[in-house]
C-alpha cells in the first residue's frame, strides 16, 4: 500500500514539475505562426506549409519548380525533405560560409553533384536542376541566380528577377528566353491556387448565373463598376447577374470565384472591389486571356474611408471589429493611455504607435509567399477603444488565366491598405497566375501611413508606387517599395498628440513561366530577391 501511494505521489510531484516547467519555458507555443523568412525555433512556429530550417522559416519544395526564381530547391539538414533558399541565403564568397550544410561552389550556396557525362541525369540534383561544371546543382528553370555564374545556361525571362522598374533603375526589357508552359490539367491547362475547377459545382442553370466551365461569358468593365456589374446579365427576365459561387480554402475559410471567358478592365475603368460588396477573397478564373488596361481597386479605404478590400479587416458592417491576424494595436487604453495604435501587419510589420510610451504594438506577421490559402492583410489599430477609427487593410484577389495575362501601360492592381483617422493597415495578396504574365503598369500591395487625429482631419493612404507614404501630422510611413515594415509613430511627448504607426507590406506572387516586367513598370513591395514579399514560382501541371 505504502509503495502504491508512493508511486502516486512521484506521479503528481512528475506531472506539477512538467506544468512548472512550462510555464516559465513555453512547452508549447500560443503565439501566432509567423511568415516566410521570420525567426522560428519548431515548425509550429511558422505558417504551415513553412518549415524551420536553421532558424527562419522556409517554404517547402519537391522539384525546383516548386522555388521562387533565384532561389535553389536544397535538402533540409533535418527532418528530411527539401525547402527552398532565402535570397540571403544563396551567395557566398571564399571567406563565408554556407548554411544548412550547403556547400560555396562558384560563389553560390549549393548542394555539390557529379555530373554523369553523356547522359541526362545529374547525381544529388533535382528535377528542375543540373550539375555545373564547377561541381554544383544549378537551376534550369527560370532565371535563378545560381546559374548564372556557373557556366549552365538556364534560359529565363529579362524581365524576371528585376521586380521594382521604376526609381530602381532595374527594368526588365523584353522576354527573349521565356518558357510559357502549358498543359492540359484542367479547362484552365494548369492547376490553379486556391480551388480545384473539378470540385466546383455546376449550376449555371440558375437565374443568377455561377459557375460554368463550358461556355461562361466575357467580362467587360468599364467607366466605374463592381465586379458583378462588368458581367452579362444571364437571363434577361430576371433581375439578378451574374453571380459568383464559394469555395472552401485550405483553411476552412472561403472565397468568391468567377469563372469567365476573356476578362477585360478597360484603360478608362475603375473596378472597384470593397468589402461590402465583397466580404470574401476574390478568385477571378479566366478561360481566355485577362487584360487589366485600367484599374482594380482591391486597396483599403480607397472607396469609403472605412472600408477595407475584399476579404479585408475589419469586415464592414459587422459587429466583428477584428482586425486579422496581424491587427495593430489599440491606442489610448490600458497600459497605452498614452499612445497612438500599432500599423496593420502581413508579410511586413506595422510599426508601433507614437505618442508617450508605452506604445501599442504592431501586429504579427502571418500568410506564406504561395498565398495558399488566399487571405487579406490586417488592419491598424483602433485609434482608442469604441471609436471605429482604424486602418482598413487591403483585400485578397487572385486572377488565374489560361492564356495569358497583360497588365497595360496605365493598368493598376492595388492591394494597399487605408487609414482612417488611425494606423495604417496592411497591404493585401496578390496572386497571379498564367503561361505568361506582362507587367507594364503598376502591381501593388503598400502599407498606409498612419493618420493623427488632433492634427489630421483623415488618414492618408500609401500612394500606388514603389515610394513609401508619409503623414506630416507624426503618423508612422506605410511600408513600400524596398520597405516591408511600416514605421513607428512620432514620439511626441506630449498626451494627446497620439500619432499611429505605419502598415506592413502585403504579399505578391506570381505563378508563371514567363514573367516580363518592362522598365516603366511598379512592383511594390519589390519582387524577389530584394525583398521576400514578392516572388515568383511555377505553375503546377498536374
Amino acid at each position: 500500500m505504502r509503495r502504491g501511494l508512493t508511486a502516486w505521489f512521484l506521479a503528481v510531484l512528475s506531472v506539477a514539475m512538467v506544468v512548472a516547467a512550462c510555464a516559465t519555458t513555453s512547452c508549447s507555443s500560443s503565439k501566432q505562426p509567423v511568415g516566410l523568412a521570420a525567426g522560428c525555433s519548431l515548425n509550429s512556429d511558422c505558417n504551415s506549409p513553412l518549415h524551420c530550417v536553421f532558424g527562419l522559416c522556409h517554404e517547402a519544395c519537391a522539384t525546383q519548380e516548386d522555388c521562387p526564381s533565384g532561389q535553389l530547391c536544397v535538402p533540409a539538414p533535418t527532418g528530411g525533405g527539401h525547402v527552398c533558399e532565402l535570397p540571403a541565403e544563396t551567395q557566398c564568397t571564399a571567406t563565408s560560409t554556407c548554411g544548412m550544410g550547403l556547400s560555396c561552389i562558384a560563389n553560390n550556396c549549393t548542394q555539390a553533384c557529379i555530373a554523369d557525362a553523356g547522359t541526362t541525369s545529374d547525381a544529388g540534383c533535382l528535377q528542375g536542376q543540373a550539375c555545373s561544371d564547377a561541381g554544383g546543382c544549378v537551376s534550369t528553370v527560370g532565371d535563378a541566380g545560381s546559374s548564372s555564374s556557373s557556366g549552365s545556361s538556364s534560359g529565363s525571362s529579362s524581365g524576371s528577377g528585376s521586380g521594382s522598374g521604376g526609381d530602381s533603375g532595374e527594368g526588365g526589357g523584353s522576354s527573349s528566353g521565356c518558357n510559357p508552359v502549358t498543359g492540359d490539367a484542367g479547362p484552365l491547362g494548369f492547376v490553379p491556387s486556391n480551388f480545384d475547377p473539378n470540385n466546383l459545382a455546376v449550376h449555371d442553370s440558375a437565374p443568377e448565373g455561377g459557375i460554368n466551365w463550358t461556355d461562361p461569358p466575357d467580362a467587360s468593365c468599364a467607366n466605374t463598376q463592381i465586379l458583378s456589374q462588368c458581367l452579362p446579365v444571364v437571363n434577361p427576365g430576371q433581375p439578378e447577374l451574374y453571380n459568383a459561387a464559394n469555395v472552401s480554402l485550405s483553411d476552412g475559410t472561403l472565397a468568391s470565384i468567377y469563372v469567365v471567358n476573356n476578362f477585360v478592365v478597360e484603360s478608362n475603368a475603375t473596378l472597384n472591389l470593397p468589402s461590402n460588396d465583397q466580404p470574401y477573397p476574390v478568385i477571378i478564373a479566366v478561360k481566355g486571356t485577362a487584360q487589366i488596361l485600367g484599374t482594380i481597386n482591391a486597396a483599403g479605404a480607397l472607396v469609403n474611408g472605412n472600408i477595407a478590400g475584399p476579404g479585408g479587416y475589419p469586415v464592414y458592417g459587422s459587429s466583428d471589429t477584428t482586425l486579422g491576424f496581424g491587427g495593430g494595436g489599440t491606442g489610448q487604453s490600458g497600459t497605452f493611455a498614452t499612445s497612438g495604435p500599432g500599423g496593420g501587419s502581413f508579410c511586413g510589420l506595422g510599426g508601433t504607435g507614437g505618442g508617450v510610451g508605452p506604445f501599442a504594438s504592431g501586429g504579427s506577421l502571418y500568410g506564406n509567399a504561395q498565398l495558399v490559402p488566399l487571405v487579406a492583410g490586417s488592419g491598424g489599430g483602433y485609434w482608442a477603444p469604441n471609436t471605429g477609427l482604424f486602418g482598413p487593410s487591403g483585400g485578397a484577389l487572385q486572377i488565374s488565366a489560361a492564356k495569358g495575362m497583360t497588365i497595360g501601360n496605365n493598368g493598376v492592381i492595388n492591394a494597399s491598405g487605408g487609414v482612417y483617422y488611425a494606423a495604417g493597415g496592411a497591404g493585401g495578396a496578390i496572386l497571379l497566375e498564367s503561361p505568361t504574365i506582362t507587367v507594364q503598369g503598376v502591381v501593388v500591395a503598400n502599407g498606409a501611413s498612419g493618420g493623427n487625429v488632433p492634427l489630421h482631419d483623415n488618414g492618408i493612404n500609401a500612394t500606388p508606387n514603389d515610394q513609401p507614404a508619409t503623414d506630416l501630422s507624426g503618423g508612422g510611413t506605410g511600408a513600400a517599395g524596398a520597405t516591408i515594415n511600416g514605421s513607428n509613430g512620432a514620439v511626441t511627448g506630449d498626451a494627446g498628440s497620439e500619432p499611429g504607426g505605419g502598415g506592413g507590406a502585403g504579399w505578391i506572387r506570381f505563378n508563371t513561366g514567363c514573367l516580363t516586367v518592362a522598365q516603366s513598370a511598379i512592383i511594390s513591395p519589390y519582387l524577389a530577391p530584394k525583398t521576400t514579399c514578392t516572388t515568383q514560382g511555377q505553375l503546377k501541371l498536374q
